[in-house]
């Protein structure tokens, strides 16, 4: 189950990774860590962003780097 689910992240939301196992240069868990890599580096980026304003909040992360607050 969980390789289904990194799988349908990658392709959804990391296509420019995605293409290079297609590519035969990677192997699944190669995307998977250059996967949680990008999502590190966009994490890092956004609660920059926040601190830049004064706030920081990390309740409704996601694995695309985004925030969704209702």
């Amino acid at each position: 189950m969980m390789p289904n689910m990194l799988n349908y992240i990658l392709n959804t939301f990391y296509p420019e990774i995605a293409k290079l196992k297609m590519q035969k240069q990677f192997t699944d868990v190669d995307c998977w860590l250059e996967m949680f890599n990008e999502i590190t580096r966009r994490t890092a980026k956004l609660v920059a962003l926040w601190q830049c304003y004064g706030f920081c909040h990390g309740v409704h992360s996601f694995f695309i780097g985004r925030v969704y607050s209702y």
